[in-house]
């Protein structure tokens, strides 16, 4: 059982580099396209949908929304978003 769930975190590690490497190799390809030096607002919103992907299955989504909501609360607590109303 243990090397079944094994294989399968493998293949979705080496899914999610694949996919990453696709992505980055988009971004670059989007400097060629006409007009040449700038990027299609569509590869960039498919490059943040790998990275989406990507975060998705190395768990940082997870890890960031925690550490999002620590740092809001810190700052509700020292009242710090409300600083610059009284200037």
């Amino acid at each position: 059982m243990n090397n079944n769930k094994d294989k399968k975190e493998m293949i979705q590690f080496i899914a999610s580099l694949v996919v990453l490497l696709v992505g980055i190799v988009f971004v670059f390809l989007g400097f060629y396209a006409v007009p040449i030096g700038e990027i299609h607002y569509s590869v960039i919103t498919v490059f943040g949908m790998f990275l989406t992907f990507v975060g998705a299955i190395w768990q940082i989504d997870v890890k960031y929304e925690f550490k999002t909501r620590e740092m809001f609360n810190k700052f509700r607590n020292e009242g710090d978003f409300h600083q610059n109303d009284e200037n």
